[in-house]
């Protein structure tokens, strides 16, 4: 992957990511984030298509774990535990500029729009390949957050 010193977030994000629906069960989230490998994923309400937040799977299994004891686990949803209020950034943003915003909340993930719609996700593991791209190409210096 050759990049220019930093680029914007939409050369380093992950594209058309999966999501789940804002009142679908904590059981449906988990099972479609093992079936496509992943650990967050945006929050989208159905019937307006407007983007209510993020979950991750650590979110689910330590609310699942709360009321592990509790039959009422099995009516929580995916809007009882999500993040309603993520980092939210465009496309043109600097991927520099999100890792900083990313590092000050200690957040593992933020949702990238274009034209306010959802247009991909920037992970952890999103910014472990560019730190592997950097440091593959010598030629590279890394960006300033990184030294």
């Amino acid at each position: 992957m050759k990049l220019s010193r930093d680029p914007e977030i939409i050369k380093v994000m992950t594209p058309f990511p999966h999501h789940v629906e804002y009142d679908a069960s904590l059981g449906e989230a988990l099972a479609m984030m093992d079936e496509h490998n992943i650990r967050h994923v945006p929050v989208v309400d159905a019937s307006t298509n407007e983007l209510k937040g993020i979950v991750s799977k650590n979110r689910i299994n330590f609310a699942l774990g709360i009321h592990r004891e509790d039959q009422a686990q099995q009516g929580l949803l995916v809007s009882d535990v999500c993040q309603a209020a993520p980092l939210v950034v465009d496309i043109s943003t600097s991927t520099t500029e999100v890792i900083q915003e990313m590092k000050e909340r200690y957040l593992e993930a933020c949702l990238v729009t274009r034209k306010n719609k959802l247009a991909g996700i920037f992970t952890s593991s999103d910014v472990f390949s560019l730190l592997l791209a950097f440091l593959e190409d010598a030629s590279l210096e890394p960006p300033d957050i990184i030294a």
